[in-house]
């Protein structure tokens, strides 16, 4: 397999396809300002002198790019934007890593600001954590789809950036097709490279997570790789499905979307692991997760970020003791990041940002409002982004006082 996918490409389009959606109100806006900083997130000190290049989305078509330069306080801004601007993504290159701010949507007259972290780059993993791999394995028409929930954790103070361009590889089985992606693995390029998905998407400090779904053919091997020490790996098959692998075991069943899984296991395992797994049967006829991506495709056309809360919290339960496990470590949060204080001290947490989970909330309306989501999901979903939300605003509010 020598293909090459750009993941960045299904970005655009997902976030041109949602510009569309919000129907002609969005192309009629007028020009406005994007502005923001750029930060070393190692040193903590401003990015002066380093290129900014925004990709600017109408309701029709991408428009074309703009570049600009960040000051000597790493502040950037363009100002000149053509009329019909609906959405944008800025992108910095530094020290052979690119980084790329989540598309958005543009709103004129009102401020478009961000601030971009770039840090410090390294090629050594002995930072890097795997501390979820979850594998699912589910029936679809003519085959099988398998999706790939990775997060990692990042200890240090430099990104990861891997060795000749691949920072994370994945294996994909013969035929595989039609892949689609979330998170780290969304904003960022990556490509088909001999038989395995590749990306070059720096790992940078804190802890953050990508999925890769794909449709293969009917199969009854399946070659799982761990590319850093992997704290839990777990292989959820359907409930008729047998699995045969040395490292795994069985821990149990769960249900999800009304489909009851085996889950199987492993834990502790060390970097470069490779697992052969056989399954005793290939799964051929559609269900519920086929659907439920479906859905989730649809919401992407609603609004991109959207889509990435969505997913990460319908995720199925883990097995009970991994779902106590997540309670003991506060799971309705989302895990913070952690950065250099800049002095040599310990590292500090970033707050989450109690406007980005605002907008969130939007989006989860408007996908509700549109029918794209339906009731019991929406409020459960809602509630849990409130928790975040007051959790947020009384860690911003703490973090005032304290100064």
């Amino acid at each position: 397999m020598t293909s090459t996918h750009k993941v960045r490409a299904l970005a655009a389009a997902a976030l041109l396809a949602a510009l569309v959606t919000l129907g002609p109100s969005a192309a009629a806006q007028t020009a406005g300002t994007i502005s923001g900083k750029v930060v070393n997130g190692t040193t903590q000190e401003p990015a002066a002198g380093l290129e900014v290049r925004v990709r600017l989305f109408s309701a029709e078509a991408e428009l074309a790019p703009l570049t600009t330069t960040t000051d000597a306080k790493g502040r950037f801004v363009f100002d000149q934007l053509p009329a019909g601007v609906a959405g944008y993504q800025l992108e910095v290159a530094y020290r052979g890593a690119v980084y790329r701010s989540v598309a958005t949507t543009f709103t004129a007259g009102a401020p478009n600001e961000q601030t971009l972290r770039v840090y410090e780059p390294t090629s050594d993993p002995a930072d890097v954590t795997l501390v979820s791999y979850v594998v699912w394995v589910d029936r679809e028409p003519g085959g099988v789809g398998i999706q790939h929930d990775l997060t990692w954790n990042n200890a240090g103070t430099r990104a990861y950036v891997g060795d000749d361009g691949t920072v994370v590889r994945i294996p994909l089985p013969e035929g595989a097709s039609t892949l689609q992606f979330l998170g780290t693995f969304l904003e960022n390029e990556g490509r088909t490279r001999d038989g395995a998905y590749v990306s070059d998407a720096p790992i940078v400090p804190g802890e953050s997570s990508a999925t890769i779904r794909y449709h293969a053919p009917p199969l009854d091997r399946l070659s799982l790789e761990v590319p850093f020490p992997t704290t839990v790996l777990q292989l959820f098959v359907p409930q008729d499905v047998q699995v045969r692998a040395a490292a795994l075991r069985l821990s149990g069943t769960v249900s999800d979307q009304g489909l009851t899984y085996r889950v199987y296991e492993a834990r502790d395992l060390a970097a470069g692991t490779s697992i052969d797994v056989r399954l005793s049967q290939a799964a051929v006829s559609g269900g519920p997760r086929a659907a439920l991506w479906a859905l989730l495709g649809a919401l992407a056309l609603v609004i991109l970020g959207a889509a990435v809360v969505v997913v990460r919290r319908r995720r199925a339960p883990a097995p009970a003791r991994a779902r106590a496990r997540s309670r003991s470590h506060g799971s309705t949060a989302r895990p913070s990041r952690a950065t250099a204080s800049g002095n040599g001290g310990p590292a500090q947490p970033v707050l989450e940002d109690p406007d980005l989970i605002v907008e969130e909330i939007a989006a989860l309306d408007l996908s509700f409002e549109r029918g794209l989501i339906e009731e019991r999901t929406y409020r459960r979903l809602r509630v849990a982004a409130k928790d975040r939300l007051l959790a947020a605003e009384r860690a911003r509010a703490g973090a005032r006082r304290s100064r």
